[in-house]
């Protein structure tokens, strides 16, 4: 769970999604990632050992791994490159 306060401020990017598959098209994108890339790579002997796994794999991928379309930063390189005026904006086309 996110620790946010009042003062937080968020920032989200994703790859291209077909939004006109409404939430089911992206919880479908989102699955299949998780399926790739986490769970298909372990055995998990416990529900706790597959909840820290999945919940490493979910810090890891929205924390530290490189994503394409943040300009090949993680997303934590990807925040403090806006704060410090290093990447150019990203244009979202609707």
């Amino acid at each position: 769970m996110l620790n946010l306060t009042a003062a937080s401020q968020v920032y989200l990017a994703c790859g291209s999604t077909d939004m006109r598959k409404s939430i089911d098209g992206l919880a479908a994108v989102v699955h299949a990632i998780l399926e790739k890339d986490c769970l298909s790579r372990h055995e998990f002997e416990s529900y706790q050992d597959a909840y820290q796994i999945v919940s490493d794999y979910i810090l890891f991928y929205n924390q530290r791994r490189i994503h394409g379309s943040l300009y090949d930063l993680s997303p934590t390189q990807f925040v403090q490159a806006i704060q410090q005026q290093n990447v150019p904006p990203l244009i979202i086309k609707v």
